[in-house]
């Protein structure tokens, strides 16, 4: 094969006269996106989010166009940048779905609620709790201190009937299922100063994170604050809750009252890192030992690092704060301190891509239900919590978390509503053990390709013409029968949500 070399990005890199542009940079690891290509199936030139300009000439698809011997090519200017945005922005305009259902955006800390009830709805009791475990800080007491509930009242099923009891079926999990143990490779050392919502929430995100936390409480025992905010009879959930800290390495040492000399003196050597969780009306207590800034706040902006290097706080938490919200800060504290542990740096929070639904029709509606239990259930046990579960109309995506299309918005920084466009309808089709939401459809012909592929005389083909182009079946065809034989192959390779295998 005829070798020869070209540049992308100012960079000289070897190409063999069969590569496309895209495969020349990817074997240089140079990134460009790409939506309708596929490595095994190769590229059908639909969306142009792969778009790169030839110097002094056009915008071309690096897909599908063969490099040349002394190519020079720009993959990155802001120029390209922008067309590729553009090129994102049009199929987000057209496109139909939640990526993260209401019931998790709603969520103080962001647990992933939706995966839980596919788990619970599938009676594997065990998997959801262990779920439970790994995302929830303080499952024992999260929703508990979150008394007013916003993911059931976020909960699209309350339109239609009535909302789940998300809440009941966490807790029947709670009462029936032990918490795995998850194996600590410790790493590190860190000290947490004080045993309220925000200290316990950050050593529960940390041990999870390889880190062998110490709790120093002044009071007699922690968590004391979180008992003045349950109600009587759920007493108890705090015992469980520092049960299970203590069962997961995590030291308390109570009646410790922590000095700024301590910190200073001892502290500081003794861990890497050093959290301070008294609040903000305890501060105070620490200026001889921390500096603040003009606004007199004693940490940085979101990366909670003290003026001492090492030394964090979550000063945010003021003292009408909730409990859930303190929790949250907790967590949020948690984070910063890992990044700055394991990278170095502060912590820069992720910018994801969410695209929403809007407004649900009626017609929607029927086809969120579609397939959903429909019968309300008293949630007792873990039986009662399946049955419960199984009403989920699973508003979110089922690749939510590898769906290339958001991967790339969230890259782009894209909007979902600056170009205009007329909603598609929203359908969900059932395909055996494939759904098929043509909504989410980007019309890259990757399903159709594999289909051909595979010698499938009845595969998916492009029907309709000009705006109203839709991915089906062949006349005279379902979805199913198109899918027959191929469906986990085309779900495997769909960079959509649109094609996707059931939970």
């Amino acid at each position: 094969m005829k070798q020869f070399t070209m540049e992308i990005d100012g960079k000289e890199i070897k190409a063999a006269e069969d590569m496309t542009v895209l495969d020349a940079a990817f074997a240089a690891g140079i990134e460009i996106p790409a939506l309708c290509f596929s490595r095994q199936y190769g590229a059908c030139n639909s969306c142009m989010v792969c778009a790169v300009r030839e110097l002094d000439k056009d915008i071309i698809p690096a897909c599908s166009t063969k490099v040349r011997s002394g190519m020079r090519v720009d993959a990155s200017s802001p120029e390209v940048r922008e067309f590729r945005k553009n090129a994102l922005e049009f199929l987000l305009a057209e496109h139909v779905g939640d990526c993260d259902a209401p019931c998790r955006l709603s969520c103080p800390v962001f647990f992933d609620v939706p995966a839980m009830l596919h788990k619970v709805a599938a009676n594997d009791f065990s998997a959801a709790a262990g779920l439970v475990h790994a995302g929830m800080p303080l499952p024992h007491l999260s929703c508990m201190l979150c008394k007013r509930r916003p993911c059931e009242k976020a909960c699209r099923r309350g339109r239609h009937d009535t909302a789940l009891d998300i809440v009941a079926i966490l807790h029947a999990l709670l009462k029936t299922e032990d918490f795995p143990t998850a194996e600590c490779h410790v790493k590190y050392s860190v000290a947490v100063i004080g045993g309220g919502c925000a200290g316990l929430a950050a050593a529960d995100m940390l041990s999870k994170h390889d880190c062998h936390c110490t709790v120093f409480e002044s009071g007699d025992k922690p968590g004391m604050e979180i008992a003045g905010l349950l109600a009587l009879e759920k007493s108890g959930l705090l015992e469980n809750e520092l049960a299970r800290l203590a069962a997961a390495g995590i030291e308390f040492k109570c009646s410790a009252k922590i000095m700024p000399e301590d910190i200073a003196g001892r502290l500081i050597k003794e861990f890497d890192a050093v959290l301070l969780c008294v609040g903000s009306q305890n501060m105070t207590a620490f200026s001889s030992l921390l500096k603040t800034d003009e606004n007199g706040a004693f940490t940085r902006l979101q990366s909670f690092m003290t003026s001492l290097e090492g030394v964090f706080a979550a000063e945010d938490m003021a003292i009408q704060a909730s409990g859930i919200q303190a929790v949250a800060d907790g967590v949020e504290l948690g984070h910063a301190v890992i990044s700055w542990l394991e990278h170095g740096r502060h912590f820069i929070a992720e910018n994801r891509y969410d695209h929403r639904f809007g407004e649900v029709t009626a017609e929607d509606m029927q086809q969120f239900a579609d397939g959903a239990n429909n019968i309300k259930t008293a949630v007792t046990d873990n039986a009662g919590a399946g049955l419960e579960a199984a009403r989920c109309l699973h508003c979110d995506c089922r690749k939510y978390e590898n769906c290339l299309l958001r991967k790339y918005a969230s890259g782009y920084m894209t909007q979902q509503f600056r170009i205009p466009s007329q909603r598609h309808a929203f359908k969900r089709i059932n395909c055996g053990d494939i759904i098929y939401e043509p909504g989410k459809c980007i019309r890259c012909g990757i399903c159709i390709k594999i289909g051909e592929t595979e010698g499938k005389a009845t595969g998916p083909v492009f029907n309709g013409r000009g705006y109203e182009v839709e991915m089906g079946a062949p006349l005279g065809h379902s979805m199913t029968e198109a899918l027959e034989g191929i469906g986990l192959q085309c779900a495997v390779a769909c960079p959509t949500g649109a094609l996707s295998q059931k939970t």
